[in-house]
């Protein structure tokens, strides 16, 4: 969601609107409804800094649980019973 459209009925045409700072990253629309469900539930103020602020601290705990899921997997695969019998070279 890097752009929005704005629908002018006076001249039947849309036009794009970015983000004011292009700096910030694209986020989808359900990412984005996610960011401002949760900035709500929190009484947090909404605005482009608060919405990116939290979808930064969404993609850092995403990230961590990637990692620990990719941990587990090799522990899980390293140990699992029916590997017993193979050789590690």
């Amino acid at each position: 969601m890097s752009i929005i459209y704005f629908y002018d009925p006076n001249v039947n045409d849309y036009f794009e609107i970015p983000y004011r700072d292009t700096s910030k990253p694209p986020i989808s629309i359900w990412e984005f409804n996610e960011v401002v469900t949760k900035l709500s539930k929190q009484n947090i103020t909404i605005n482009e800094n608060s919405i990116f602020e939290a979808y930064k601290e969404m993609e850092n705990i995403e990230l961590a649980a990637i990692r620990e899921t990719e941990k587990l997997k090799r522990f899980s695969r390293l140990s699992d019973k029916r590997n017993e019998n193979l050789t590690i070279h």
